[in-house]
């Protein structure tokens, strides 16, 4: 799992924007025109999909996208050590349009104003902040992805699709 190693943190990208939609249950993104970007993928790219979006020649993450969710997880312990403002900067090259496929399941959580997207242990993380996203850096690796300050409507909006995206898994009525 190399390609989640974190290199450093880039200060100049601090905002990151949340979307929620029906069908997407969360798309998290520091930019509004197209990049041209590379991808590491987690999940098992059926029932389960994460897409993190990393920019070429500079390997900052741009972005995550949740597509599609199994069942949600119990909150996990997570103890911060550290917070620094500022998006990861991968130590993978990313080329044009480079998607890394790694077959590594992750647990989604969450609470009464935040989700949780993780795929290590959170007991001893260091968080990059990027406003109302937070990412978690464990042993030197990108660990798991916070989304904060969420209204009621944005957490209806991330129910109705997760069910739907765990109902066309499954294959079961909604």
């Amino acid at each position: 799992m190399d390609e989640l190693r974190v290199r450093d943190v880039d200060s100049s990208i601090v905002e990151h924007t949340v979307f929620f939609d029906e069908y997407i249950p969360v798309d998290v993104r520091s930019y509004a025109q197209p990049l041209g970007a590379g991808a590491v993928r987690l999940g098992d790219y059926s029932r389960t999909l994460l897409e993190l979006t990393v920019e070429c020649n500079s390997n900052r993450l741009r972005g995550a996208t949740l597509t599609s969710v199994l069942e949600l997880s119990p909150w996990p312990v997570v103890q911060i050590r550290s917070v620094q403002r500022g998006t990861p900067v991968l130590g993978t090259a990313f080329s044009e349009r480079r998607v890394v496929s790694l077959t590594r399941e992750f647990n989604v959580a969450v609470t009464e104003s935040s989700i949780l997207v993780y795929w290590a242990e959170l007991e001893q993380c260091d968080a990059c902040d990027c406003g109302r996203v937070q990412y978690s850096v464990a042993e030197g690796f990108l660990a798991g992805i916070r989304c904060t300050g969420l209204t009621q409507a944005e957490l209806r909006l991330f129910r109705i699709a997760a069910e739907v995206n765990d109902a066309a898994a499954t294959n079961k009525e909604i």
